[in-house]
């Protein structure tokens, strides 16, 4: 999908201006549960917003997504995130 269309689900266009609702609330979420050097892991990131917004509350974040295309342009959109995402599949246990 992300060789063909750059934003599929229209995500990075609709949080332009602002981030959805549904991303405050893990982010929320996220604050509330934190411990000393918390780590996160999103499976499936596409284009890791959430990851990126947790990042910059110092968080350490991972992201993973089955396609090459996406983790490659998150790397160049993200580069502070750049040596945490990988191309894998979410059953691939070995990464986790």
């Amino acid at each position: 999908m992300y060789q063909k269309i750059s934003d599929p689900w229209k995500l990075l266009e609709k949080n332009k201006s602002n981030l959805n609702l549904n991303y405050q609330v893990i982010l929320n979420y996220c604050e509330q549960i934190r411990f000393s050097k918390t780590k996160t892991l999103e499976i499936g990131c596409g284009y890791p917003q959430i990851s990126y917004e947790l990042y910059k509350k110092k968080f350490i974040v991972y992201g993973s997504d089955i396609s090459k295309t996406v983790i490659e342009k998150s790397k160049k959109k993200y580069p502070e995130l750049k040596n945490n995402l990988y191309v894998s599949n979410f059953i691939n246990f070995s990464l986790y």
